[in-house]
């Protein structure tokens, strides 16, 4: 090594060292962060020293990280902690990791080119030699003693992971940082785009988590520097560092401490990013205080000032001189301190040493079963305090991400419609299914048109709304609080899996009966097997309980609830009437048929009910609405899958639907085109059956008419997808799906 170098080593050391001892005596506690990505590397061990061929990876074993991930597990930096964002991402990796390995041959291995290799014959002794003898032996190579021992100490991450945890090495952080506040900071977007272009390729939740936590680390900085805290945090990571450093914020990660000596009072920089050298400096330092060659020791012989001396007249003389202050330095660095290390130890030092040579096999399966309990405790223990993180990465993603869904489920149209100046989220997305009570279908109105209609702000506006109202509810315990604006955005660009991550994660009763049916018409849209409709039909039944039955909810949840059936069966039974020109085969026994009837039967429900009302004299504007609505569900039900005799009676209904496009355009939605034109297409293949190609034809091109009039207006990409097909097939008379 140059001597430059050297000189810049020793006074990279006394530079860190006047940092720790200020610390020390300002009484300030240093809080350690690390990545989850350390976390993950202490929990593989010697698994994480695997390379090429499943061999030891030499160079990542000689690495000095493997000292300093040594040092932490050992716990001579005291508890290191994980900020919200890192423990999902633990959490994920560790619900994912591989069963536990046989890890033999490389123990075998690991103990040849390791053990063997550097302490030779010396162990062999131990029976005969004092502790103390042996240590001084082992001196010279306690580096390598200590990694050694780390990396053996349990033999699989289940293990390591419950003694990191039982023992407190590792705590999560479980405080509620304003997360909305944060990504609408100028910090995060300058954080978050440094992340992007330094890691570009699907690494967008990576990123995501990475930024957020540093803004989550430079609000607990701000609150030390305005003197609220004495508790200081660092984070471990020299990648971290190079960010800040990248982005120009390295002032916010800064702190300014002051220092007397000399007669005279220093300011000094200390950036909270730490790497290698800080860490093993610290640990010293914080574990070594009492040995007879101290910090304190060699700080009085003022090494520092007598290396920018030789410095000056570089010779092979001063040269020599140099090597020997290094000398004395590594030595103890890295050798003296890990002596200690062992005497001090709470296992008895030659069952540690006898370790290394004689490894613990496989533990019984009993132990494995408990091991395994134990750790699913933990695991869960994770899950609940990363849930709110988790929520808030899916939600941000989801809608940062969303400018192309959008752009595919909107279409030029849109704008037609919100110019005639009665653009509503109630009719043109057909929101009205739920029937979202009034004080919330403005906000939603609002909140949809500004992610249709981008401002400058729109994403930020946007996530701030749904996250924001998200994240409270989450954090209001048995919370009354309405949720339904969010997830009808999220509904909207066809997010549902979210959409059933956060009712699950909310765990409680729906506030009202709009929440239940969007939970379980999401549930009915992802679901691919029966394993769900338990679930389903467990939310339709804690429904029933939400508020009294009465006259006025009685239509309002028989539409919602006619919508969830209609899909559920939608699911099961795959291949509707237009598959064949033949009636559909339909048995009343069949379960996957009743989940129809249930559906056609609460819509026949709230259209007697509705068709009773005085529309006129409503309190709710969407009345009218809502019954032209559930007049065309059972059209559209009826058409699908109802038999041939419920199907010839649908004349009437459909006369009435019809008239609603003449009388009330300002509550006609796009999609009756749909069903009108599903309603010709059957009565036309039931005439072709039957040989009366006139009918048969009068009923095709009507249908033609409508489809082309729906495709005019249609802005859903579902909907897109369902009118691109069916007019493909009334053109093309090919009836196969």
């Amino acid at each position: 090594m140059a001597i430059e170098s050297e000189i810049d080593h020793i006074e990279s050391f006394y530079q860190i060292n006047s940092f720790i001892n200020y610390f020390s005596n300002a009484a300030v506690n240093i809080k350690v962060y690390v990545d989850s990505s350390d976390v993950l590397t202490m929990l593989n061990g010697l698994d994480a020293m695997r390379g090429n061929a499943f061999q030891l990876n030499r160079e990542e074993y000689d690495s000095e990280y493997t000292l300093i991930y040594s040092l932490i597990y050992g716990n001579w930096l005291g508890s290191v902690h994980l900020l919200i964002p890192h423990q999902e991402e633990l959490l994920h990796n560790l619900k994912h990791a591989p069963s536990l390995q046989s890890l033999d041959d490389l123990i075998e291995e690991f103990q040849s080119i390791v053990i063997e290799e550097t302490m030779g014959m010396k162990l062999l002794d131990l029976e005969n030699e004092s502790i103390e003898t042996t240590l001084q032996k082992l001196a010279p190579i306690a580096a390598d003693l200590y990694k050694a021992n780390y990396l053996l100490c349990e033999l699989n991450w289940r293990e390591r992971f419950r003694k990191l945890i039982h023992e407190k090495r590792l705590l999560f952080d479980k405080n509620k940082d304003d997360l909305v506040e944060i990504v609408n900071s100028d910090l995060f977007k300058k954080i978050h785009h440094g992340f992007k272009k330094k890691r570009q390729n699907n690494n967008s939740k990576r990123n995501l988590s990475d930024a957020m936590a540093l803004c989550i680390l430079q609000k607990r900085v701000q609150s030390f520097k305005d003197g609220l805290t004495k508790e200081l945090p660092v984070f471990f990571g020299n990648f971290f560092d190079e960010i800040i450093e990248n982005t120009g914020t390295s002032e916010y990660f800064t702190v300014m401490l002051s220092e007397s000596g000399a007669g005279k009072e220093q300011i000094k920089p200390f950036k909270i990013i730490i790497g290698n050298q800080f860490i093993k400096y610290y640990a010293l330092n914080r574990n070594l205080r009492t040995i007879e060659f101290s910090l304190k020791d060699i700080h009085a012989n003022n090494l520092l000032s007598e290396y920018k001396e030789l410095s000056a007249g570089i010779s092979k003389d001063t040269g020599k001189i140099l090597g020997e202050y290094s000398q004395s330095i590594v030595k103890f660095t890295e050798s003296r301190f890990l002596q200690v290390c062992w005497v001090n130890s709470t296992e008895d030092t030659a069952e540690l040493i006898s370790r290394l040579v004689n490894v613990k096999k496989l533990r019984t399966k009993e132990y494995q079963e408990k091991l395994n309990e134990d750790v699913n405790v933990l695991m869960s223990s994770l899950n609940n305090s990363t849930v709110d993180w988790s929520i808030f990465k899916d939600i941000f993603d989801s809608i940062s991400t969303s400018n192309k869904q959008i752009n595919e489920i909107f279409n030029n149209n849109l704008n037609n419609l919100h110019a005639r100046g009665h653009f509503d989220v109630m009719s043109e997305l057909s929101l009205i299914r739920f029937s979202i009570e009034e004080q919330y279908i403005k906000k939603t109105n609002d909140v949809i048109n500004t992610l249709l209609f981008p401002g400058d702000q729109s994403k930020a506006f946007v996530i701030k709304n749904v996250a924001d109202e998200v994240l409270s509810v989450l954090h209001e315990e048995k919370s009354k609080r309405s949720i339904i604006v969010p997830v009808l955005v999220l509904w909207v660009i066809e997010e549902y899996r979210l959409i059933d991550k956060i009712f699950n994660a909310l765990n409680r009763e729906y506030p009202h009966f709009s929440e239940g049916f969007v939970h379980a018409a999401a549930i009915a849209k992802i679901m691919n097997d029966t394993t769900d409709k338990p679930r389903i039909t467990n939310i339709l039944n804690e429904i029933n309980g939400v508020e009294m039955w009465s006259f006025e909810i009685n239509y309002r949840t028989a539409i919602a609830a006619s919508y969830v059936y209609f899909h559920l069966w939608k699911k099961r039974y795959s291949r509707h009437f237009f598959a064949t020109s033949k009636e559909p085969k339909l048995s009343p026994h069949d379960e996957v048929n009743k989940l129809l009837d249930q559906a056609i039967a609460y819509a026949d429900l709230a259209i007697g009910w509705l068709e009773d009302a005085d529309f006129e004299k409503s309190k709710d504007k969407y009345q009218r609405a809502k019954y032209y609505y559930i007049l065309n569900c059972r059209i559209y039900y009826l058409t699908m899958g109802g038999e041939n005799k419920r199907f010839f009676k649908l004349r009437d209904d459909v006369g009435l639907l019809q008239d609603c496009e003449t009388n009330h355009p300002e509550i006609w939605e796009y999609r009756y085109y749909d069903t009108l034109a599903l309603f010709h297409l059957r009565r036309g293949l039931i005439a072709k059956e039957i040989k009366n190609q006139s009918a048969f034809e009068l009923n095709i091109e009507q249908a033609k008419v409508e489809i082309q009039k729906g495709l005019e207006l249609v802005i859903n990409r579902e909907d897109q997808n369902l009118f691109d097909r069916l007019k493909n097939q009334i053109f093309d008379q090919s009836f196969d799906l």
